[in-house]
């Protein structure tokens, strides 16, 4: 039997690049202040590379990935029962039988009270067929 595939949420796929590079982008913009803060240090502008990339852009980057994050993370707060509801009703579709193209029949459900009770509550048996 082939394993299904679980439905993701695509906000946590976006969430996932979005804040590695917020990690790295703040390791390397503090690594960068620490640089900057010793003495005798080169200016970052005769350097190559990230570090003069995020002097001069740092801050703004930073800010454009905090708002990223907060984006992402709201669309997959607010979208996250709607992808819980259709991985349930994907996961509750009627299997095909076996060899043809019929459905095969789906359990009856039982009500917690059971069909006799059912019968009893409503007073007839066709009501209970038509609930």
């Amino acid at each position: 039997m082939a394993k299904k595939k679980r439905a993701r949420n695509p906000f946590y796929v976006l969430l996932v690049p979005v804040g590695v590079a917020f990690v790295v982008t703040t390791f390397c913009f503090g690594l960068m202040a620490f640089q900057q803060a010793r003495p005798g240090a080169t200016p970052m502008a005769e350097q190559a590379g990230l570090m003069p990339l995020l002097d001069r852009h740092g801050v703004a980057l930073i800010l454009v990935e905090v708002g990223l994050i907060a984006l992402f993370t709201c669309g997959a707060i607010g979208t996250d029962e709607y992808w819980q509801r259709r991985a349930a009703a994907a996961k509750s579709e009627v299997p095909l039988a076996s060899h043809g193209a019929e459905p095969a029949e789906r359990p009856v459900k039982e009500s917690p009270a059971g069909p006799d009770e059912r019968i009893a509550k409503t007073g007839s048996a066709t009501q209970q067929v038509e609930a």
